[in-house]
């Protein structure tokens, strides 16, 4: 039991170690606080190009760009951009590079969520405007009838129990 407490619950090592820790959580904070508003807007850019864009080309290059940023796992990512561009001459600090990896991969994220609510409004929007369209009650559709039909909630009500 000694060894167990001395291996895993050992305080002088972790108070050698909290400093460390402390600044690698202001770090995550900083950077997250950094890369999901970027992240977010960049993906709302992609979302608004993929599905306002009248060009065949600007949408299948953002579909590319969405499903390889999707795919790649954030840390294969980091290591190429930060191994990867020096072979360019760029340069970056780590930091930067840091959040230009995270900066791509969450836009791909947030731009497929922003696009998939977009289009998922709309189909929305379209399924409202057919049922507005149809008659009130019908004989093979008693529940929807009584959410858009008051005069049928009664009835809707009197099946259900």
């Amino acid at each position: 039991m000694d060894a167990l407490l001395n291996n895993f619950f050992n305080i002088e090592i972790f108070q050698q170690v909290f400093p460390f820790l402390l600044r690698g959580l202001t770090v995550t904070i900083g950077l997250s606080a950094l890369v999901i508003p970027v992240g977010l807007i960049g993906g709302l850019a992609v979302a608004l190009l993929a599905t306002q864009s009248s060009s065949r080309t600007v949408r299948t290059l953002i579909a590319v760009y969405v499903d390889v940023f999707r795919a790649l796992p954030p840390l294969v990512l980091l290591i190429f951009i930060y191994f990867g561009f020096p072979f360019l001459n760029i340069d970056l600090p780590k930091l930067m590079a840091v959040a230009l990896g995270f900066l791509l991969n969450n836009a791909a994220y947030y731009g497929e969520i922003f696009r998939a609510c977009r289009k998922a409004r709309w189909r929305l929007q379209d399924r409202r405007a057919l049922r507005a369209a149809k008659p009130w009650f019908t004989s093979s559709s008693r529940r929807p009838c009584a959410m858009y039909s008051p005069t049928c909630s009664a009835t809707a009500l009197k099946w259900s129990s």
